[in-house]
């Protein structure tokens, strides 16, 4: 199918989706949820919930140079997807792309990121695929169970509804912002609010994770829902200490921690 307009990731999903028979097992509509819901044949109330999640432009832009974060954030983009489903996870699979040149202490950081996010995240290593290539590319499947009793996806935001946040937002950003800047780096470790979402299937209206930025959440939220958001006065008492600190020292506008594209990872409902 030709594409029209500017290439966005939505827009990649639905080239290729087009023409593509969706099973009949399968709960969601395409982007109304951040894990892809399948009923189990013969199952009651039980669905599985799959995503899959790539990094790729991250490592390539030096944002994750360091090989012990890049094996952690493998593991913790494909673990918030399922939380934003209010899944419990089974495990993930995880296929790896080594560089020819890598040296073996940077394998072993690799490695040591990657199992110490399982072990933060209560879940498993069910296998996976290991290459060599040019570059490091890791690629990520995690699967879960999640009630179709309770579904927790991104349809139901209402007007009058208030939003909320699983923690203080920014981290993601001003990360990026203080490494592209030469600044000391601020914390940046995300762990996905796997109980978080459990907690929330059966309450919240609508939920979605802030991996690619708090404004484009936003903006998927809206467009899904047909509504729009506004933040008051006060807003900024949501953000964390440590990334208003790196937006003062560069002197921008604290609202770009909030429309950047390298998000923190925490659960808008």
């Amino acid at each position: 199918m030709p594409m029209n307009g500017p290439i966005t990731e939505e827009s990649l999903i639905e080239a290729l989706i087009q023409g593509v028979s969706r099973s009949p097992l399968q709960c969601n509509r395409p982007h109304s949820a951040d894990a892809e819901i399948v009923k189990i044949p013969e199952g009651e109330d039980k669905a599985l919930a799959v995503t899959t999640d790539a990094i790729v432009e991250e490592i390539a832009s030096g944002l994750y140079a360091d090989p012990n974060l890049a094996g952690w954030m493998a593991v913790m983009a494909n673990m918030s997807d399922l939380a934003a489903v209010g899944a419990e996870p089974l495990g993930m699979l995880l296929a790896q792309t080594l560089p020819r040149t890598i040296a073996p202490d940077c394998v072993e950081a690799l490695h040591a990121g990657i199992k110490s996010a399982l072990t933060a995240c209560s879940t498993y290593l069910l296998g996976g695929d290991t290459n060599i290539g040019d570059r490091l590319i890791l690629t990520g499947t995690a699967m879960g169970m999640v009630s179709t009793t309770r579904p927790l996806s991104r349809l139901g935001c209402q007007p009058g509804d208030l939003l909320y946040a699983s923690g203080l937002l920014g981290s993601g950003n001003a990360y990026a912002a203080a490494l592209f800047s030469g600044l000391a780096l601020p914390p940046f470790r995300p762990v996905a609010r796997v109980r978080e979402g459990k907690t929330l299937r059966g309450i919240a209206s609508a939920c979605m994770d802030t991996s690619d930025g708090v404004f484009a959440t936003l903006d998927q939220l809206g467009q899904l829902n047909s509504v729009g958001f506004c933040l008051r006065d006060g807003w900024e008492e949501g953000l964390a200490p440590e990334a208003r600190r790196v937006m003062q020292a560069l002197s921008l506008p604290e609202w770009l921690l909030l429309a950047g594209c390298h998000g923190e990872f925490e659960l808008l409902f």
